[in-house]
């Protein structure tokens, strides 16, 4: 900084006044600029990239307030060092702070996976050095992505199912899962052909549900469930002793009980990303791929985001 400040003082004052003006004109054209979807702000070191970029967004939440808020806004800084520094830059400007995050903190806050990651300390202390592994190569790489996005008709094995398991008991197979993908259209991306097979999978666990909601036993059960249980379980004291009232409560039960199936269901745990990610790494680069650490490098979690994001649902965030 103080290099660049002494060679601007080194510079004749009427120079000094006509680059002043040029760059006060092209700060308010980055600024006010509204027509372009993506916007590079280049420039050395000291020469208020951040402040511009600050400005810029305090001008689209004033010009824009009926349409975005500071939770439309996402800001990603190199360290949190730099995040405690432009903390009161919009506060100053009358606007609240969007959310700001460093790449490992995107990286968790994106990771439904929750995959162990790796710390701060080992993230800079494997990036700062000269060269890269091969495979740290392979997965920061454009080639790579270019590869998994022509990936949208593969068709997937049957060892990347897995079990649908509540506590020790199977309910249900991979095989069972796997055959409910292969009953899906050959011809449509993969991305939809899972989009159809949860869709499958998500009906035949509702219908499970209803039926035992409905069985003898669950109505037994319910019914003999004492005031304070009915109360815990379902917020009132049962009544009705008809057998469709009954297994609506039943049902609620099941419901809250079996609610980590549910959720394992449209998250498809039923799939393993990992594998998935390995058999995408293995076509490419045709040798598997070795993991050399117990916890998840930042390479490897944004490598398995855009494998999840262009294989297996859409993880767009367009607020």
């Amino acid at each position: 900084m103080m290099f660049y400040y002494t060679l601007w003082k080194l510079i004749p004052p009427h120079t000094r006044k006509r680059l002043q003006k040029r760059f006060n004109k092209n700060k308010m054209k980055i600024i006010r600029e509204k027509k372009q979807p993506i916007l590079l702000v280049n420039g050395i070191a000291g020469s208020g990239k951040t402040s511009v970029i600050m400005q810029r967004i305090a001008y689209l939440l004033y010009q824009n307030w009926q349409i975005i808020t500071a939770d439309n806004i996402l800001l990603l800084s190199p360290n949190s060092t730099f995040i405690d520094y432009i903390s009161q830059v919009l506060p100053n400007l009358g606007e609240r702070n969007p959310r700001n995050l460093t790449l490992l903190q995107f990286l968790r806050f994106t990771n439904q996976a929750f995959l162990p990651l790796e710390s701060k300390a080992e993230f800079f202390s494997r990036i700062i050095q000269t060269t890269a592994t091969e495979q740290e190569t392979i997965l920061r790489s454009f080639d790579f992505v270019d590869f998994l996005k022509k990936q949208q008709s593969v068709n997937l094995s049957a060892s990347l199912f897995q079990d649908i398991m509540y506590k020790k008991q199977r309910l249900f197979t991979a095989e069972t899962i796997f055959s409910l993908y292969c009953q899906t259209p050959s011809e449509l991306p993969v991305r939809k052909r899972l989009a159809a097979t949860k869709e499958k999978l998500t009906h035949l666990w509702q219908r499970r549900m209803h039926q035992q909601a409905a069985s003898q036993q669950m109505i037994e059960q319910i019914q003999q469930l004492i005031e304070a249980e009915q109360l815990r379980y379902f917020g009132t004291v049962l009544s009705a002793e008809h057998e469709a009232t009954l297994a609506s409560f039943a049902l609620k039960r099941l419901r809250k009980k079996y609610r980590s199936v549910t959720k394992a269901i449209q998250e498809h745990k039923w799939l393993s990303e990992w594998a998935l990610f390995q058999t995408m790494y293995q076509a490419y680069q045709h040798k598997a791929y070795q993991r050399t650490a117990a916890v998840y490098s930042a390479d490897e979690v944004t490598a398995l985001l855009w494998v999840k994001h262009l294989l297996i649902e859409d993880l767009s965030n367009r607020n």
